[in-house]
């Protein structure tokens, strides 16, 4: 899995990064495990090992992994078998190593030439990753942060107000900026527009398909027909329009969500970013949130007053099994310490 060609999905959460996945992972020749949280669960557990120099429980770290597969939202169709991706590891193994695993047992049982992943927290990984996959592409894809601001908000996910989203999103745009200025990230990297995706899908991905070997099939751009799409879509409210044909005006939405002036204190958390990724700024100088808007921004969130989607019972207890396997490892982290 090592020097197989990849593409990795590199961009903040509610930027585009399912109906991305979908339209690529359409492809004849692609295959791409369903996102499993691998990525945000235990890269920390293994750093954390190394970090206090302590004897990595690498049968337990297994066992969690192959229990995400089972526990994220799109449950992957086979069980991984400890004992087989123990099998695959070198002696003394790095997060990436069992990272390549996994997704190589996934692929291994399906007809895809090219793997595609799309895990959350990529984005924050893309040194290492060029580091330990030579034939990887990435493709960054980067939405109006004001846009991914009002999504988080809206689904109640990363974010509570618009400004925790922009500073979110402003983060971690700073970092992938940073780790572009790395010859080894730059030289693999596709960057791409969310707004420029949904309004060109095939121009603007074809070249990206090219650069695997493979041609754009006219098939792709009818992803949301698929019946692994569809799956997905019907795994969690977050991802209900993944099944949905591509909506070419799902953009300046926060035109409609944000008053003047919260507009103004979320561009002035992040104007800077936006402007460097070909934004434009409805305010030249924005002016930063005072202490009473703090206040009454603490207030709203309290009360709980913006309107938001609402999941189901079934994925409620689903996303609490999540929570208590992610506070599990959480715990297992600390135990480094103590080893």
């Amino acid at each position: 899995m090592r020097d197989k060609p990849a593409i990795f999905i590199l961009a903040s959460e509610r930027s585009g990064t399912n109906l991305l996945r979908s339209i690529l992972s359409s492809n004849s020749r692609i295959s791409s495990p369903p996102p499993s949280g691998m990525v945000l669960a235990l890269h920390p557990v293994f750093e954390a090992f190394k970090r206090e120099g302590s004897e990595l429980p690498l049968e337990k770290i297994i066992s969690y992994a192959s229990e995400l597969t089972q526990t994220h939202m799109n449950k992957w169709p086979d069980f991984p078998d400890p004992e087989d991706i123990l099998a695959m590891l070198p002696s003394e193994p790095n997060f990436w190593d069992l990272f390549a695993a996994y997704n190589s047992y996934y692929i291994g049982n399906r007809d895809g030439e090219i793997w595609l992943s799309k895990e959350p927290g990529l984005i924050g990984h893309a040194v290492e990753i060029a580091a330990n996959f030579p034939n990887a592409h990435f493709v960054y894809l980067v939405r109006d942060g004001r846009d991914v601001a009002v999504s988080m908000v809206r689904k109640r996910h990363y974010a509570n107000t618009m400004r925790q989203g922009m500073a979110r999103w402003k983060r971690e745009q700073e970092g992938m900026l940073t780790a572009l200025e790395d010859t080894r990230v730059s030289n693999m990297t596709h960057t791409i527009r969310y707004e420029d995706l949904i309004t060109s899908p095939e121009a603007v991905l074809s070249p990206i398909m090219e650069s695997v070997g493979l041609e754009f099939e006219a098939s792709q751009l009818e992803y949301y027909s698929s019946s692994e799409t569809i799956k997905h879509a019907q795994s969690s409210i977050y991802w209900k329009e993944v099944a949905q044909p591509i909506k070419a005006d799902n953009s300046r939405k926060y035109l409609e969500a944000m008053d003047g002036r919260e507009l103004e204190y979320v561009e002035a958390e992040g104007g800077k970013v936006l402007q460097k990724l070909g934004y434009e700024l409805h305010n030249a100088n924005p002016r930063s949130i005072r202490l009473h808007e703090k206040l009454a921004e603490k207030l709203r969130e309290k009360a709980d007053a913006q309107p938001r989607d609402v999941m189901s019972a079934e994925e409620a207890e689903q996303r609490k099994k999540l929570a208590d396997l992610f506070g599990e490892l959480n715990s297992l982290v600390k135990s480094a310490r103590k080893v």
